[in-house]
């Protein structure tokens, strides 16, 4: 995962398409609209304030650039155009940056492999959605997310009595499942799991969000393609055997 790429000002925003998860989805500039905010409107008329700096409000298209796909979608949010002098070219230059408050559909923040269950799958969805406007609730989402990982791996969700089990008690059955096998990925939960907990409870800053995301990533990519932890599996058998102590003959 990128995080650079869900700062919350960009120069160019793209994103990996939510539809082919191959392509990018990328503003189309031609169909930028801009209007003044109200609070820009009084600050050009203040003399005394800053117009070298300003802050209008944007919509715009947004579209996949792989031809097999060509997905379409809207963004919205605030345009900042800041203005500075360049003495070494005796004139100004203007930067534009964007930031993304709402775009439909909603990149992803990493790609969901085929393998990953749907309920996962639209949680992570849903996460992204709501990441532009509110990383309370988009961490939230990760933590359900979480909680829809160890469902598919058969961990209980009540105990004997019916009673429902904390999420602690079941990252704890996690990390104990198949001999240890997943005890990295039972840490990358669980400190998901906080992030989230935040998300309910507190708040939650952007990059507490996108952590939680990379965390989120990186346990999908170890659970549901497991690719790394075969390999692992063989090396350590192979390691078990040669490590052996011989025979005495």
């Amino acid at each position: 995962m990128d995080q650079e790429r869900w700062k919350r000002w960009i120069a160019i925003p793209s994103w990996p398409c939510p539809a082919c998860q191959a392509g990018t989805y990328r503003i189309v500039f031609k169909t930028i609209q801009v209007t003044e905010s109200r609070a820009e409107r009084i600050s050009q008329s203040d003399p005394s304030e800053n117009h070298d700096d300003m802050v209008d409000r944007f919509v715009a298209h947004m579209k996949c650039d792989a031809p097999v796909c060509g997905e379409t979608g809207t963004i919205s949010g605030n345009r900042n155009t800041f203005r500075f002098w360049v003495p070494e070219e005796d004139d100004y230059q203007t930067e534009v940056s964007y930031e993304a408050l709402s775009v439909i559909p909603s990149p992803l923040p990493f790609k969901i492999p085929p393998k990953v269950p749907r309920p996962i799958e639209l949680k992570v969805r849903e996460a992204a959605t709501l990441f532009w406007i509110d990383q309370k609730a988009a961490a939230s989402r990760v933590r359900e997310a979480v909680e829809a990982i160890l469902t598919d791996f058969g961990i209980p969700e009540r105990n004997d009595k019916g009673g429902p089990l904390w999420l602690d008690t079941r990252i704890k059955l996690f990390r104990e499942l198949d001999h240890g096998k997943w005890v990295e990925q039972a840490d990358l939960i669980e400190a998901a799991k906080w992030i989230g907990n935040l998300g309910t409870h507190d708040t939650v800053t952007r990059d507490e969000a996108l952590d939680a995301f990379e965390m989120l990533e990186t346990v999908i990519e170890d659970v549901f393609v497991r690719a790394r932890h075969d390999v692992l599996a063989r090396a350590r058998e192979r390691n078990d055997k040669h490590r052996k102590p011989k025979l005495a003959e």
